[in-house]
């Protein structure tokens, strides 16, 4: 009995723990639900279009404008002082983000967000994330995404990013103007380090 509950134990060790994922609806399963912002459900030939191989793959739609930002965003109640991101993502073969050459007056805005607000501190060509604290609460935490725009497969950013320390908070990701779209396959947020366990 002794060496069974052992085995048991030993079994359960070695077996690597799932992150636990605390935004809801992460991998689009179920379209934009839980999700603010830009972001469109996947039509049928958008799903076909897809590297997967998996014509009923999940994942929703951000269009970019060419004359203002764009965004997805989901509110989550914080209980850690750090958290683990991962974006992954596909862009169509058409993606191009404007350069600040462009002459572009357009400043984010992201007003309709609790605690967001407008920043001008944002770098016109690179994607961007944000912690904010929720109600009105001004601290937060951002920074800029580096994406390949040569890849036509899907890939993945991932990083690491302290919490403000207030109960309910907003992750935002924001996508420069420019022209094509950004297939959205999965959003999480994790206190759990990749790959640990």
């Amino acid at each position: 009995m002794a060496l069974k509950l052992i085995v048991l134990l030993l079994v359960t060790c070695a077996v690597p723990l799932e992150a636990a994922d605390i935004l809801v609806n992460s991998n689009f399963a179920e379209g934009r639900a839980h999700w603010l912002g830009d972001a469109q459900d996947l039509d049928d030939s958008s799903q076909a279009d897809l590297t997967t191989g998996n014509s009923s793959s999940s994942g929703v739609v951000i269009n970019l404008k060419t004359d203002k930002w764009t965004k997805i965003c989901q509110a989550f109640d914080v209980r850690d002082e750090l958290l683990y991101y991962s974006i992954t993502f596909k862009l169509s073969a058409d993606y191009k983000i404007a350069s600040p050459s462009d002459n572009l007056s357009s400043r984010p805005d992201f007003s309709d967000i609790p605690g967001m607000g407008s920043s001008g501190a944002l770098q016109e060509s690179l994607w961007a994330f944000f912690i904010r604290g929720a109600d009105g609460n001004p601290t937060g935490y951002g920074n800029s995404l580096h994406v390949d725009a040569s890849k036509p497969s899907p890939q993945t950013v991932t990083g690491e990013t302290p919490v403000p320390a207030v109960g309910r908070a907003y992750f935002l990701v924001a996508f420069p103007p420019g022209e094509g779209s950004i297939t959205l396959l999965n959003i999480s947020l994790s206190p759990d380090k990749p790959n640990s366990g």
